[in-house]
This record gives structure tokens, sequence and C-alpha cells, in this order.
């Protein structure tokens, strides 16, 4: 729950976009600048959670982060304006990245290396499927009870979720093997990570199936908006990625019993990819209906299904004395293209379903030539979790 959250409060708010940036009187662009600060807060932070919780032990800082995140959350509840909207989302993603971060660095603590990959791929879904059915719960309150109650709800459930953290989390990382937090240390053990070839190989994978996610969930409401759906209406829209994703974690978690990790990731990325070129082919004629862009990327979702649990746990698993940090570069990396992603789809795509399925196609197909590039330097059975 204290990972799941975090991704929840992405994209909860995204069918009241429309209805946020008319009570404030700002652009469709500086909306989703809201979104985008709220992924710059929860990448950046990232880099600094995984060593404090290395050094001072997983559960004192997931808890300073959590009371971060439910009060930001009521700071935006309260906002006056678009300016105050935007600032306070981005301390709520620094919050939240708490949660998200230490979450996967205490699945490395708990689990042996080859337990990883099947750990990733069961817990995964349950994380993954929050960001898919927020927008449906997001939808729903706002048509009810306008776009307020939509941050009362997260408030609610980070107060829940910050007292069960208090409450029954135990402790992971034991004294023993604890980091010293220092600048020189901090340098040497990130720059040991980034060197590695292991953990480039794996971590684009996430990276690239968050920048086309997010660049969907970023811009889709607009598209759907204009032309003449409800914010109900559209949270319902978001449901078949929910089911397409959960699907695609259970398949992938079955697909390693008789696949190599590798393997498993090129199953996804044939859906991945096939759903981005299949948006692309639906909407080239221009006429605009609902199911040529949520069909076709729930397609996408399937491959996700697959590429983000299973490209975390090669990045995880691989550096199983060092997991705050990988896990921090790792969401620092993922989020912060998916960050970049969210605001760089609205120049592109001027809320027209063609030009998004373009700008899909070619951040599909980009993430695919560079998996297959580095497999070259791989073996079948090699990588950590293979």
């Amino acid at each position: 729950m204290m990972s799941a959250i975090g991704l929840m409060a992405t994209d909860i708010y995204v069918p009241a976009m429309p209805s946020i940036a008319k009570h404030f009187a700002i652009t469709d662009h500086g909306m989703q600048l809201t979104l985008g600060a709220y992924l710059l807060g929860l990448s950046v932070s990232q880099l600094a959670y995984g060593p404090l919780s290395d050094h001072y032990g997983r559960k004192p800082v997931v808890c300073a982060g959590m009371l971060l995140f439910t009060l930001a959350t009521l700071a935006c509840g309260l906002a006056a304006s678009g300016f105050e909207l935007i600032m306070f989302r981005g301390l709520q993603g620094v919050g939240a990245c708490a949660g998200l971060t230490i979450g996967r660095a205490i699945i490395g603590d708990v689990y042996s290396k080859e337990q990883t990959g099947k750990i990733f791929a069961t817990v995964f879904p349950f994380i993954g499927i929050a960001p898919a059915v927020a927008p449906v719960i997001g939808g729903y309150l706002t048509s009810l009870y306008g776009w307020h109650s939509v941050f009362w709800f997260l408030f609610l459930l980070g107060f829940i979720v910050s007292l069960a953290v208090f409450f029954k989390l135990p402790e992971t990382k034991e004294n023993e093997h604890r980091i010293a937090v220092g600048t020189t240390t901090m340098i040497k053990t990130y720059a040991s990570i980034l060197s590695s070839m292991t953990f480039w190989r794996y971590v684009l994978i996430p990276c690239f199936a968050s920048i086309a996610y997010f660049g969907y969930i970023s811009e889709s409401s607009f598209i759907f908006s204009k032309n003449g759906y409800t914010s109900s209406q559209v949270g319902c829209f978001y449901i078949a990625l929910s089911v397409t994703y959960l699907a695609g974690s259970f398949l992938s978690r079955k697909a390693l019993n008789y696949f190599s990790l590798n393997k498993a990731l090129l199953l996804g990325y044939v859906a991945f990819v096939s759903g981005a070129l299949l948006m692309l082919s639906m909407n080239i004629s221009g006429n605009f209906c609902a199911i040529k862009i949520w069909f076709p990327m729930a397609v996408l979702t399937l491959g996700n299904g697959f590429l983000l649990p299973l490209g975390a746990a090669g990045v995880i698993a691989g550096f199983k004395e060092k997991s705050g940090y990988a896990s921090g570069l790792l969401g620092f990396l993922q989020l912060g293209t998916a960050s970049v992603s969210s605001l760089v789809v609205g120049f592109f795509s001027q809320a027209d379903a063609f030009r998004l399925s373009l700008y899909l196609s070619a951040c599909c197909l980009l993430g695919f030539l560079v998996f297959i590039s580095t497999q070259s330097h791989d073996h079948a059975r090699s990588g950590p979790a293979a």
C-alpha cells in the first residue's frame, strides 16, 4: 500500500484536469505541469531516499516520507492558485517517493536473489493497478463532489497508510548491513552502479514503459474532453488498463517458469510495440472514436505488465547489497523520464489522437530497439534473474 499510494496519487485527478484548469484559469499545458512536478519530485528524491534508508533503516525514513505526503495532499486540496497546486504536487511527490523506493528495497532485504523476479511479478500487479484504477475513482469523485474531493480522498488514504506503516511495518535493514551516508560514499556507490552494463540493460526497460504510459495519461483526458466525454466517462476508459496490466503481470510470473528473464521480457515487448502500432493504424483516418485509443493502449499496457516488474527485478536482484541505491536510481530514471514525457507529449500531440499515437509508436519502437541492441552483450541464460 505504501508503494501503491504514490502511483495512485499520480493520476487519480486526471479526469478532473479540465475542471481544475477551468477553476484556476490555466492552460492545458499548465495542468500538465502539475503532473510533471509530481513525477519530478517522485523521481529526484529517490536519489536521497535510497542512501538514507540504507544508513538509517527503512522504517524511520518511510514514516517521514508518508507524513510529508499526507500533509502535502491536504495542501493540494486547499490550494488557492494553479502555482500553489503545482508546488504542493511537487512536495506530494517527494513524500510519496519514500514508500515507492523503500518498498522495493524491503523486497530486496527479505527475499533471495532467486526469488526476486517472482516476488516482483507478484507484488507489482497490486502496485501497478493503482494508477490504472485511480482515474476511475477520481472520475466519479469529481462528478459527484467536485475536484477537491479527489485530494480529500487521498489525504484520508495517506493518513490510514501512515498509521499502518508506523505501527505494523518491521525494520528489515539490519544494523550490520547498513551503509554510511556521506558525499564520497554516495558518489562512489552510485558511480559503481551506473558503470554497470547490467544496470543499464534492465533499467531502460521500465523507463520506456513509463514514458509511453505517462505520455498517454498526461494527454488522453484532454483528447476525451475535447470530444465531449464527461469526467466519469473518462475515468471508465482507464479500467481496461488495470485489467490488462494485471493480466500481463500474471503472465510474466508464469513465463518465468518456462523462459529466462530476457525471453519473458521479449514477450512483453511484443505486446508493448503491437499496442502502439495498433493505435497508430486505427487513428490514421482522423475520425475520432474513444475505443481507437483506449483499446490499443490496453494492449500496450499488457506489455507493461511484463516490462515493469521484470525490468525492476533485473535491477534490484543485480545489486542486493546496494538495493536502496539501486532502487533509488531505478525510480529516478524511470519517473524522471516519465516526467519529461508528460511535459513533452502536450507540445507534440496538441490533444490530437493521431499525433498521440505517433508519439507512443516512436517511444515504443525506440525502447524495443534499445532492448534488442543490449541483448547482443548478453547470453540466453545470463542476467541477475535469468
